[in-house]
This record gives C-alpha cells, sequence and structure tokens, in this order.
C-alpha cells in the first residue's frame, strides 16, 4: 500500500502484537549491510530500489551520487561471484555468509540503499525487519527541505534521516553526502557537518536540487512525546 498506519496493531493472538519477537531497530549494529546473514537483491542494470522509493529521476540522471564499489571491495567480490574463469556469475539473491570487512565509501556511510557493481549491475540492500518503538527518548526533530513544512519525531540511534549544515547563526543549510539517497544516524549528522566546519541546525531551507532532497533532515531541537493512558492502562 502506499500509506499504513506506522503505529503498533495487535495480532491474532489474544495480548500480542505484529511485530513481536523480531528485534528492535535499534540493536542491530553499525554496518549491518557488511553483516553476517545480510541480504542482497539483483536489480540489473535498474538503479532504483523496489523495496524502498527514491525519486524515477534517479534513474537517468548522470549527477547522481552513487554507492560505487571499487576493486577491492570485499563486498563487491561476494556480490560477483566469479566462476573458474574469473568472470562475475551474479545471482537473483546473495546472503553474506560472513562479517566482512569496509572499503571506500562502504567505510563512510551507516547504511546502504543501492550498489553499484559495475556500470550497468545494480544491488539493493534488503534490510532486515526489524521493530521501532512508538515512544523512545532523546526524540530529535525532523524537518523536510523548507522548514514551513510540518516535522516529525525520530529516534537519533537510527539512520532514518540526512544532514543539512548551516554555518554559525545561519539558518540556510547545505548537504555533505557520500550519495544521494542517504540517511544516517543524527550522530553521523553531527560528524558530516563538522567536516565542513558547520553544524547541524533548525535550518528554513536546505539548498540544492529538490529531488535529492526530498526525503527528512536530522535538527538538533528536541521533540517532545505525549501520550493519553486510558483509564485500564493501554494507550490511547
Amino acid at each position: 500500500p502506499s500509506w499504513r498506519d506506522k503505529f503498533p496493531k495487535t495480532a491474532l493472538y489474544k495480548g500480542r502484537y505484529i511485530g513481536d519477537t523480531y528485534p528492535l531497530c535499534v540493536d542491530y549494529p553499525s554496518k549491518s549491510f557488511l553483516r553476517t546473514g545480510a541480504t542482497y537483491r539483483l536489480l540489473g542494470s535498474s538503479s532504483l530500489p523496489e523495496l524502498m522509493t527514491d525519486p524515477p529521476e534517479f534513474a537517468t540522471d548522470e549527477t547522481i551520487k552513487r554507492v560505487v564499489l571499487n576493486e577491492t571491495s570485499a563486498l563487491r567480490e561476494v556480490l560477483c561471484h566469479r566462476d573458474v574463469d574469473g568472470q562475475c556469475q551474479y545471482q537473483n539473491s546473495v546472503t553474506l555468509a560472513s562479517k566482512l570487512a569496509c572499503t571506500g565509501i562502504e567505510c563512510d556511510v551507516d547504511d546502504v540503499r543501492v550498489v553499484q557493481v559495475t556500470s550497468s549491475v545494480f544491488f539493493e540492500y534488503v534490510h532486515p525487519p526489524c521493530v521501532q518503538q512508538a515512544f523512545f527518548n532523546d526524540a530529535k526533530k525532523l524537518s523536510k527541505r523548507y522548514s514551513v513544512y510540518p516535522t516529525v519525531c525520530a529516534n537519533p540511534l537510527l539512520p532514518v534521516a540526512s544532514e543539512a549544515c548551516c554555518e554559525v547563526g545561519s539558518v540556510s543549510a547545505i548537504r555533505n553526502t557520500m550519495f544521494d539517497g542517504e540517511r544516517m544516524t543524527f550522530r553521523s549528522a553531527e560528524k558530516r557537518c563538522s567536516d565542513i566546519s558547520r553544524e547541524t541546525c533548525d535550518f528554513y531551507s536546505v539548498s540544492g536540487d529538490s529531488r535529492k532532497n526530498s526525503m527528512a533532515f536530522w535538527t538538533p531541537g528536541l521533540c517532545l512525546l505525549r501520550i493519553k493512558v486510558k483509564a485500564d492502562g493501554q494507550v490511547a
């Protein structure tokens, strides 16, 4: 469906919820895309993910920054799956049998969406199922490209938003992204801004192409989560 209610739903079994027995998303280790069990699915020549959504223009815009795996990448070798003649024999689905060391851009990002093996071969990282709690500590405010848009609260420990970096005292933000469509944790957003002598900010706008800036951005603003508890102890 194009939209769904993200709040917890009861399962068919009394007293249980859909998502019970699944791990919490915040408990997944950093760079899970290189860990044992990480799964990738072959997209062929298409650079657009199928299990996530990116702007369709990402497929044809030559200025799009992608996660291009370099020649020494262990992940690239696994996805290549060479035969005895050294030729890549791509599989529809690949699951990592062991933890891999990062190389190049893999070391600089929290998460990936689509990785490029060659100029015409792409794989999508399949994020493992996990549960995000409706209530959490230290919530941060997320804002769209312009601050006049509605804001939401997010868990700063999850890679769910992008960096927006301002000079001290400014409300005009710029990007310092490794690839277009990138999401990261709040801490990584702070570091990304610090790397260009800026800081996360309650910006008015984020400069750049609207398609490349279509996601939400971290701000340092605190976000207050409120709940309403009914007389029977259930959350309303």
